[in-house]
């Protein structure tokens, strides 16, 4: 994400606090999420070496609980995969730092965090439903149905299509009921 102006905040970026900013992106065919720190110069934002890019599984851990932590039980752990990715520490419970971990070809770690107060990680959460629905839309902008459906299916797509339709219709019908069925899919998940 390049330069913010605050006026006209893109829909998917979502501000916590003045200065941290939560938005989903796609980088090699896969939905990140980043919560980053921009600067302020003037009426335009700009992104700082201060951040953090999670996989989306994570946020869904850090924000499962609805509530932002107030004691060490409390913190998240036991992330999947363990402790190896992420990190949550906080001394004072009225600000936390989020540490995400990368180990290279030679299993040394390197570190980014970001830290953030109690209202911006209660800000997160209340906006969590939002986050998921970025996420949600890049997935969806991003995907090719259709070669996924084939890269499943033994058989051409036509096949599996109505009869009634033709090949273009075809595969706009085909997008409608995978989306669908992902959307029906997520939606159980939940309950």
């Amino acid at each position: 994400m390049e330069n913010l102006p605050r006026d006209c905040i893109l829909d998917g970026v979502f501000p916590i606090g003045d200065d941290v900013f939560i938005f989903a992106s796609i980088y090699y065919d896969s939905v990140s999420v980043h919560i980053r720190r921009f600067k302020k110069y003037g009426k335009t934002y700009y992104p700082t070496p201060e951040g953090i890019t999670l996989d989306p599984r994570w946020i869904e851990y850090i924000m499962r609980k609805k509530k932002v932590t107030e004691s060490l039980e409390e913190l998240p752990s036991g992330f999947f995969p363990p402790e190896r990715h992420i990190q949550i520490t906080s001394e004072n419970f009225t600000n936390f730092t989020f540490k995400r971990i990368k180990y290279g070809p030679d299993n040394e770690p390197t570190f980014k965090e970001i830290s953030i107060f109690r209202e911006q990680w209660a800000e997160m959460i209340e906006k969590y439903g939002a986050i998921e629905n970025a996420v949600i839309d890049n997935v969806f902008l991003y995907m090719g149905f259709l070669t996924a459906y084939e890269t499943f299916c033994e058989g051409p797509v036509e096949n599996a299509l109505p009869f009634s339709l033709d090949v273009s219709l075809g595969q706009r019908y085909l997008t409608q009921i995978l989306k669908k069925s992902i959307c029906s899919l997520l939606n159980e998940k939940k309950d």
